[in-house]
């Protein structure tokens, strides 16, 4: 029934090209800009930190940086709610 409508579709037409956008620029900004200068100071300017501490945050940032590689670029999952479908669009999709 057509006077019945839920409007579940704009959800799809509207928000989807939003969030891939989104999701392009910050994976852009994240791997080109932060994460590096995170690599950058915690090599270069954590000489008073000990050196299991600087290598904990360096792992850490080493993961941070693949994750948001694999959610950005590799595996760009979007959520249909309510429905319970996933629509990917990343290069392994």
């Amino acid at each position: 029934n057509d006077s019945f409508r839920f409007g579940l579709n704009i959800d799809r037409d509207f928000s989807m090209n939003t969030v891939r956008k989104f999701q392009t620029v910050y994976g852009v900004l994240m791997t080109l800009v932060l994460h590096p200068l995170a690599f950058y100071l915690l090599i270069f300017h954590t000489r008073n930190m000990s050196r299991a501490l600087q290598i904990g945050y360096l792992f850490n940032q080493a993961l941070l940086l693949l994750h948001d590689v694999w959610m950005c670029f590799l595996f760009r999952a979007y959520f249909l709610l309510p429905y319970p479908i996933m629509h990917c669009s990343g290069l392994l999709c």
